[in-house]
């Protein structure tokens, strides 16, 4: 079991849910967006995974280029209760890219996340790695 215990002592013995001071209640696959998450028995959850973004084109923004066609995405339907903080970063695709947001973001939704390139490039397949952190109760 997962946890972190309250108990003092370095004996070699396993921890009984009694002992830990938090340790995991919940924790799966979301059928919907694919996204995996958890939820700790003090109330913290977490969501992590992959996203696949497929970008049509590149839109010249000053001397940059953002994909068209940004958005938001959606975590595990009713997991977080506020607005959970989100970490993105980009995973290689068909170029290279660095991620941005805008906005906060909502407790359903991740905040619209969007590449930023120096240079235009053809369309593709470009991915995020996200981790959001909040609470479910």
């Amino acid at each position: 079991m997962l946890g972190r215990s309250n108990a003092s002592g370095g004996g070699g013995g396993s921890s009984t849910p009694s002992d830990l001071v938090d340790y995991i209640v919940e924790e799966n696959v979301d059928s919907t967006t694919g996204l995996s998450y958890r939820k700790w028995k003090n109330g913290d959850a977490e969501v992590w995974g992959k996203i696949s973004v497929s970008v049509p084109s590149w839109v010249a923004w000053g001397s940059s280029y953002y994909n068209s066609g940004y958005t938001s995405y959606s975590y595990p339907a009713g997991l977080f209760t506020d607005v959970p903080t989100t970490l993105q970063v980009t995973s290689t695709g068909a170029a290279d890219a660095w991620t941005c947001t805008g906005g906060l973001g909502t407790k359903d939704k991740t905040p619209t996340l969007y590449f930023i390139r120096p240079v235009s490039a053809s369309a593709g397949t470009y991915y995020f790695n996200i981790y959001a952190v909040g609470k479910w109760k």
